[in-house]
């Protein structure tokens, strides 16, 4: 993905995850727990995907987004609890950590 598309599938409005996420458990891929293909719903119809993944045992996450048809957009890897730092209102590298709006809140 080149910076062009990356800016422009970043910038696209209104996107939102609707009803639950669920996390299960598959042989495949233990002791992970796992939620896969999850659809990002957007306004300019942009085919946006979610992939999760969690283990429990150390606490580490993985979230992927897709753009069908195109590949991997972003991924966030975290490798154990959330620790919010003293600066994180002006920090970009925590950024999504201070997100809240009506539909978006995080710890």
């Amino acid at each position: 993905m080149d910076r062009a598309l990356f800016e422009a599938v970043r910038d696209v409005p209104g996107k939102v995850i609707r009803g639950d996420i669920r996390l299960v458990g598959r042989r495949q891929t233990q002791p992970a727990l796992v939620a896969e293909n999850i659809v990002i719903e957007n306004s300019s119809g942009v085919r946006l995907r979610l992939n999760i993944n969690y283990n429990p045992e150390v606490g580490s996450k993985t979230f992927n987004v897709t753009v069908a048809g195109v590949g991997r957009f972003a991924a966030w890897m975290l490798t154990g609890p959330l620790i919010i730092p003293q600066d994180a209102a002006t920090s970009t590298r925590y950024r999504l950590s201070a997100v809240r709006t009506a539909t978006c809140l995080t710890a």
